[in-house]
This record gives C-alpha cells, sequence and structure tokens, in this order.
C-alpha cells in the first residue's frame, strides 16, 4: 500500500513539475525556521558535499556532456566527495539517470 502511496506521488511530481515547484516554494515560505533548521542538519551532516560544491564554482563547465555528447543543459557532477576537484559534465537528463542509479 505505501508503495502504491510513493509510485503514485512521484508520478504526479513528473507530471506536474511546476506545481510541484509551486508547492514546494509556498512550503518553503510558511516554514522559514524548519527551512533553516534542515539546511543546517544538511551542512553539518555533509561537509564534503559543501567542500566540493563550494571548490566546484571555481571550474569551468565542460562543452558537452561526458556521457552522451549533447552540448546543452550541462550540470557539474562529482563522482566522488572524497576528491572535491574531479569534477565531469553531464546534461541534465545523464546527470538525473546517474542520481537515480540507472546509468554508471
Amino acid at each position: 500500500m505505501v508503495d502504491k502511496y510513493y509510485e503514485t506521488k512521484k508520478r504526479w511530481k513528473e507530471e506536474n513539475p511546476e506545481k510541484d515547484k509551486q508547492s514546494k516554494r509556498n512550503w518553503q515560505k510558511k516554514n522559514k525556521k524548519k527551512r533553516s533548521i534542515n539546511q543546517k542538519r544538511y551542512v553539518k551532516n555533509n561537509p564534503k558535499k559543501i567542500k566540493a560544491h563550494s571548490l566546484s564554482h571555481h571550474i569551468p563547465i565542460g562543452k558537452f556532456c561526458a556521457i552522451c555528447g549533447i552540448t546543452e543543459n550541462l550540470e557539474k557532477h562529482h563522482p566522488n566527495y572524497d576528491c572535491p576537484m574531479l569534477i565531469i559534465t553531464l546534461c541534465k537528463s545523464c546527470h538525473t539517470k546517474i542520481h537515480r542509479g540507472k546509468k554508471k
């Protein structure tokens, strides 16, 4: 029963990305204190990610996706947070697939 709920919720989010974004924005506006607590907890629990992300701002993004070769909607990806200067360039689609475990 729980799996069906999460599958339905996931499908709705995929079909309604703008409504999902607006819902998140509304929650953030109404829950500023909770959001601040959550952000502080994330920073405390993920120091390697925070360091890697701050260092990545100084590294230029590549010209094409390392997986599919596309040249649009490019993003930076850290395959390993223990090596914060190691960054690969991926398109949004490939990046999403990697984080969902569909491509390695």
